[in-house]
């Protein structure tokens, strides 16, 4: 089983709840508009595998702006 410490997390929870709630807009859709690299990245913190690092916090209000409907 894989290690997942972050997966109970309200961050994990949110993403998963827009993800759901901004259909049919793709997760790779969701991460280009918000800046990420690799859309795989959304995946691993709605999983719980990873974490949102402090410097990327900082640009937080670029984020949630691709997380708003269309």
């Amino acid at each position: 089983m894989a290690n997942r410490p972050h997966a109970d997390t309200e961050l994990a929870k949110y993403l998963t709840r827009r993800g759901l709630e901004l259909r049919p807009k793709t997760q790779a859709d969701i991460a280009t508009e918000a800046g990420f690299a690799n859309a795989n990245f959304l995946t691993m913190v709605k999983q719980g595998a990873s974490k949102l690092a402090f410097t990327v916090c900082r640009r937080l209000p670029r984020r949630w702006r691709a997380m708003r409907p269309t």
